[in-house]
């Protein structure tokens, strides 16, 4: 992600990396997959 010059995308970067490590490995797989299905869906080929 880029980061914003407020380092508002760095906090929310740490913020989510920090949930999901609290996550058991199956969830953190269908955080993943969420991610992955949004990626399709809004970035650009």
């Amino acid at each position: 992600m880029v980061s914003t010059n407020d380092g508002t995308q760095s906090v929310i970067d740490q913020s989510v990396i920090d949930k999901l490590q609290q996550l058991p490995a199956a969830q953190q797989q269908q955080v993943l997959d969420y991610i992955e299905f949004l990626a399709q869906k809004y970035i650009p080929p």
